[in-house]
């Protein structure tokens, strides 16, 4: 982070914090939007979500299987379901229930993995998500794969899975870091986007 800040980069907001106002916001619009957590919602930032929606908000404590098929539950009943806690805690404790319970049967359920990467060294390697790119990336097709998304709440509006968030499109995973990030690109998004598409 700090190496981008001394070549003249600026640093942005986290993206877990650019995930939890999007989140928050979306709410409104979408009735049926639910959000469980493992716990953690004070660090994924979800609990903005709670606070605003606590009747749509599930926290299952820490138990990540339990947690990905409580929302791949609430997803085959027509929910749109956003399953939050570290990424390295969801992809590498749960990859069953994801791989059975979200990948293969293609269910609306939004995989949110925070405080990714080695950023977070003084937390020690117990935290850090470094493998879950390895397990997501090995999942079936129709589950997609997002890293480090500055301009969460432009993104949330924009990729197709939850920009039609009432159609059941497939499964997304979207990797979040703890902090401040650096602004390398700015999105516009004039045109519609899809996966595998560039923003220029």
């Amino acid at each position: 982070m700090k190496l981008g800040t001394r070549v003249g980069l600026k640093l942005g907001k986290a993206t877990r914090d650019a995930f939890g106002e999007a989140l928050r916001d979306l709410g409104h619009e979408f009735p049926n939007l639910v959000v469980v957590d493992g716990d953690v919602s004070n660090s994924t930032r979800t609990e903005w979500f709670a606070q605003a929606f606590p009747d749509r908000f599930f926290n299952v404590g820490i138990a990540e299987s339990n947690l990905v098929s409580v929302a791949s539950g609430l997803a085959a009943n027509g929910k749109i379901a956003v399953a939050a806690s570290f990424a390295c805690f969801l992809l590498c404790n749960a990859f069953d229930q994801i791989r059975m319970g979200v990948a293969f049967p293609h269910l609306n359920v939004k995989l949110v993995g925070s405080h990714a990467g080695i950023s977070i060294g003084e937390d020690g390697p117990s935290q850090m998500g470094i493998e879950d790119v390895a397990l997501a990336c090995a999942l079936p097709e129709g589950l997609r794969y997002l890293s480090r998304l500055t301009s969460m709440r432009h993104v949330l509006l924009s990729v197709p899975c939850l920009s039609t968030m009432g159609q059941r499109i497939c499964a997304l995973v979207v990797r979040l870091c703890q902090l401040s990030t650096i602004l390398i690109c700015s999105l516009r998004l004039a045109k519609p986007t899809s996966f595998g598409m560039a923003m220029t």
